[in-house]
């Protein structure tokens, strides 16, 4: 009597079946554990950027200078490009990265938009808080910096542990937020205009958070709703008549689901 040889095509079946019920069970583990791993060394490149801005600043005389072309003048403690992106966001949406998964770019070829000595307009998915700077400006028409008086200047001041310096960003290389500017309206949505600046941070990255380096060189996560209670100016919750306003803005459907950080009573 000869002994089987082979499978039967029910067994081939049946072991098709339970190989593809382990894959559905694990590629969504897999997904997210790469995800955290993504994240982690987002922060990984935050804190080496705290060393880089701890060196400029000490080449600075420990002042922020006006409005910071960080990019370009950055480049000689930084060396490699990579650094200038989130592992989340290393495409631009012209290379077909999908907000908030998307680099900035410096969207024309005019030659002061170029790298010094290179043929490269910049790109990076990393913004600079611009409340931080000396420049009254900002990065949109700020009528009340109150004369400079809402902006840190310096990185020693009270508080620095939790002042935002540089973050996650998915359009421009800068921020400067009110906190009454509204947050997105669906996961993704892009700031498309010079108001509500949150949105260039406010993004789904990580999982509900972003990343970013405080004033005092320390790199963490912050909830998205937390990025309305971090103190990115002098006065951060000090309205157009400068009243005292502590209230959070109205969540959309999509952000209701996270963690509440609200200071208001």
């Amino acid at each position: 009597m000869f002994g089987r040889k082979g499978f039967t095509l029910i067994e081939l079946l049946v072991v098709i079946a339970i190989i593809s019920l382990l894959m559905g069970i694990l590629l969504p583990t897999l997904s997210r554990v790469k995800r955290q791993v993504k994240a982690v060394v987002c922060r990984a490149k935050l804190d080496q950027w705290g060393k880089i801005w701890y060196l400029w600043l000490g080449d600075n005389e420990q002042f922020f200078g006006d409005d910071i072309d960080w990019v370009e003048n950055f480049e000689k403690y930084y060396i490699d490009r990579e650094m200038l992106f989130c592992p989340m966001a290393t495409k631009t949406q012209a290379e077909g990265g999908p907000h908030p998964f998307q680099a900035w770019t410096r969207s024309n070829n005019s030659p002061n938009l170029l790298l010094p000595g290179s043929d490269d307009i910049p790109t990076g998915s990393y913004g600079l808080n611009l409340w931080v700077t000396e420049n009254e400006g900002g990065g949109r028409d700020l009528p009340h910096a109150n004369n400079g008086n809402d902006l840190w200047k310096t990185p020693n001041v009270k508080g620095a542990v939790g002042i935002p310096l540089f973050l996650d960003c998915s359009k421009f290389e800068n921020i400067s937020p009110y906190h009454w500017d509204i947050p997105p309206q669906y996961d993704g949505q892009p700031q498309k205009h010079e108001d509500d600046e949150m949105r260039r941070c406010c993004i789904n990255r990580h999982d509900g958070f972003v990343n970013v380096l405080y004033m005092d060189f320390h790199a963490d996560k912050a909830g998205l709703k937390q990025l309305w209670e971090l103190k990115w100016k002098k006065n951060w919750y000090t309205d157009q008549d400068g009243n005292i306003d502590m209230e959070p803005p109205t969540w959309p459907e999509w952000m209701r689901g996270f963690k509440d950080y609200s200071q208001a009573d």
